[in-house]
């Protein structure tokens, strides 16, 4: 398949994930808020994030991902 073809369903499933997240942005509020993320407050307007098990979690889905789509258009 060519590089072309692959863009173009990256892009549709880019689409539809924007889609959902646009017009259901509850379902992924619990994302940058497991356990093993790292959240400091210093005021109301400040703070900095770590979200480290939130990266392990996007990790693994995009290496699946591109596992999957290498073997599929191979």
């Amino acid at each position: 398949m060519a590089l072309s073809s692959l863009l173009v369903s990256f892009g549709m499933v880019l689409l539809v994930l924007g889609a959902i997240l646009n017009l259901r942005p509850g379902w992924f509020g619990w994302f940058g808020k497991l356990p093993g993320d790292i959240r400091a407050q210093q005021s109301a307007r400040q703070g900095i994030g770590l979200p480290i098990a939130s990266s392990l979690i996007m990790l693994v889905v995009i290496c699946s991902a591109v596992f999957l789509f290498s073997r599929f258009f191979r």
